[in-house]
């Protein structure tokens, strides 16, 4: 972190402060005492910033590894020297000199000892890191190790967003085959109520249709009338049983519904109405009527 000394103490897990003074350049502030990574450029987003055209956006950037010190030159212009000696990356003895450019900007770069160490306390939150690391801010002179971060994490989400794509399709897909399975069984249901009354119908209306034959029939013994009484039953029968498989199939008499319950309906269809096409309510009236 940039800035002058404060009273603050540095920790024993931090490396040693270092203290940069800008000897030579155009620079904002001169003297900068640091215990986290820095970055040294024309850039207003490095902590040090150099304002000569010598020195590139992202120029070089310091770090440290354990207790150790390091520069690392981030691919610019026109390179980082140490005691006029370009290097890619260079330890920092106790008082080191870079110049960015064979000519340019001199800093000196001093490691102090622990005890020494009156740093100001970082302030970096993790809201800058995001920035810095995680945004693609269009900076084309940006550290290597940026870059390699920031392509990380583009994969990363883009795994995600494929991921959750797949998910969000997955869902989608049982939903409408749900909703495609509830209207199916609604319209089967629909149809099996419709063919239980149209049977119940037809049974009703035979009873109707033979009354008259079987009154007659009651008092003749002629084979051939007993015969087509014989048929009439035999019908009337597997129309029963059929319309008995429809109710039996829409459960009319299943689930919570209790003894008297039953009985009403089984009444109710004895006097030619049918059980499947019962009005809402009707079973519940009945009941009230009756205790009353």
């Amino acid at each position: 972190m940039k800035g002058e000394h404060t009273s603050q103490t540095t920790g024993p897990s931090m490396p040693p402060p270092v203290r940069v003074c800008v000897e030579k350049g155009k620079a904002k502030k001169i003297n900068y005492c640091f215990t986290e990574p820095f970055r040294i450029g024309r850039s207003p987003s490095c902590e040090v910033q150099i304002t000569d055209l010598m020195v590139s956006r992202f120029h070089a950037e310091v770090l440290s590894v354990g207790d150790q010190w390091w520069v690392h030159d981030l691919e610019s212009g026109n390179g980082t020297y140490v005691n006029r000696k370009r290097v890619e990356r260079a330890p920092l003895g106790q008082e080191t000199k870079i110049s960015l450019g064979i000519d340019g900007p001199i800093l000196s770069l001093t490691v102090q000892e622990i005890v020494e160490a009156q740093c100001p306390p970082p302030d970096h939150s993790v809201t800058h890191y995001m920035e810095h690391y995680l945004t693609n801010s269009g900076d084309k002179d940006v550290g290597h190790r940026t870059m390699m971060i920031r392509r990380a994490f583009e994969q990363a989400q883009k795994k995600q967003r494929k991921k959750y794509t797949g998910i969000l399709a997955i869902v989608v897909c049982l939903f409408l085959a749900a909703g495609t399975y509830a209207a199916f069984k609604y319209m089967e249901v629909r149809k099996q109520r419709l063919l239980a009354a149209d049977v119940f119908y037809a049974m009703k209306s035979l009873e109707l249709e033979v009354a008259g034959f079987l009154k007659s029939a009651r008092f003749s013994n002629a084979p051939k009338l007993l015969k087509q009484v014989q048929r009439y039953r035999d019908r009337s029968r597997e129309m029963e049983e059929s319309y008995d498989q429809f109710v039996d199939a829409l459960g009319v008499y299943s689930g919570r519904i209790t003894e008297e319950e039953q009985i009403i309906l089984r009444v109710t269809r004895t006097f030619g109405e049918c059980e499947v096409t019962m009005p809402a309510g009707f079973v519940e009236e009945i009941l009230n009527y009756v205790k009353k």
